[in-house]
């Protein structure tokens, strides 16, 4: 028989393995961490994230009479206090082995976020920007969900990685020795593959002409067959060496300008953990906010030095196709903006 203590379900494995308990009174998040997986209280999941690895529990509640509790198993007890203790709070053991304690007031955690504008006002220096503001949106989400693997979440880690990656293949092609941003090869491209396909052609019609005690036409043959051998590994050992020649020089072109590249990290404080979700949440999806008016001003700027600057929405599609540089910009704001979108819908959806 369907247990329902109040209006917020499990999630399907949950009610499946719980005994018929299939709602309580506490919207839930399912945890999965150190071999452990249950649904929880949004308001403690940051809290079982840390207490699992240490101890096993048996039950928890984030508001009974206004205090939080844990049911940890007797061989645990000790763990889980110090754990919380740890934490930053006050706990009250009692005689059965359940631990008491007061969460924080709702307010979203106190970081230390580094200033990830770069001097210089160039597009390198703004795509840089922007990348850091993507890598302390992603570190927020990975810390505020650590033990959570809801597909949302997961998408949402995704879409950020995208981004950074995105706007990584945008630094890459704004230094590019090989290609402009609108794919036509420049003089080191040109140069490197032309270079690589004479020789190609060359060897492969020595070859076919030794071996056929140089006839002409099997000469010809050679020559087209080492063409055809080296066209497209060309193009992927050209992509290879342009990402690699452009990581080595967008460091280097920053570093010239006073300031390495440096994918700034939150300064995480441990009393983040005992926030309750949905703060946590609104603290990523801010970050993911920042991000975006990076990455929008990064738009407005790169706009600005195209000549002319697209006027009609087919121009704007046109040019966004075919230049690389901003179909990568254009990605990266689209990324931000589904990962900000999944993990809204996550949070509003009442089944953890």
């Amino acid at each position: 028989m369907a247990v329902e203590l109040g209006p917020f379900p499990l999630c399907p494995r949950c009610q499946e393995t719980n005994g018929g308990l299939v709602a309580v009174r506490h919207r839930q998040v399912h945890v999965e961490i150190a071999g452990k997986q249950a649904c929880v209280d949004q308001g403690l999941a940051g809290v079982i994230a840390a207490l699992w690895p240490v101890c096993d529990t048996r039950s928890c509640c984030e508001d009974d009479d206004g205090r939080a509790y844990v049911v940890p198993t007797s061989e645990t007890t000790d763990a889980a206090e110090a754990a919380l203790t740890g934490l930053g709070l006050t706990v009250e053991r009692t005689p059965e082995g359940v631990l008491h304690f007061t969460l924080p007031d709702r307010q979203a955690p106190v970081r230390t976020e580094p200033d990830s504008n770069l001097p210089g006002g160039s597009l390198l220096a703004a795509m840089a920007g922007a990348r850091t503001a993507v890598a302390i949106a992603a570190a927020r989400l990975d810390e505020n969900t650590e033990g959570i693997g809801h597909p949302r979440v997961v998408e949402a880690r995704e879409l950020l990685a995208g981004a950074r990656e995105a706007l990584t293949a945008a630094m890459h092609r704004r230094v590019s020795l090989f290609r402009g941003g609108w794919g036509a090869l420049r003089p080191g491209g040109v140069v490197i593959q032309v270079g690589l396909l004479a020789a190609s052609c060359w060897l492969g019609a020595r070859a076919a002409g030794a071996v056929s005690g140089g006839s002409t036409p099997w000469t010809i043959v050679g020559a087209v067959v080492g063409f055809a051998a080296i066209a497209w590994p060309i193009i992927h050992l050209t992509s290879v060496a342009e990402t690699w020649l452009g990581s080595w020089t967008v460091a280097w072109l920053l570093r010239r300008r006073g300031r390495a590249v440096a994918d700034a990290l939150p300064v995480t404080e441990p009393a983040g953990v005992l926030a309750p979700l949905d703060v946590r949440m609104d603290d990523v999806r801010a970050a993911i906010a920042v991000a975006r008016s990076r990455v929008a001003a990064l738009a407005t700027g790169y706009l600005s030095t195209r000549r002319p600057v697209p006027a009609t929405t087919p121009a704007f599609v046109w040019m966004r196709d075919r230049d690389l540089e901003w179909r990568s910009i254009a990605m990266a704001d689209l990324s931000l903006r589904q990962a900000s979108d999944a993990i809204r819908l996550w949070s509003e959806f009442p089944r953890g």
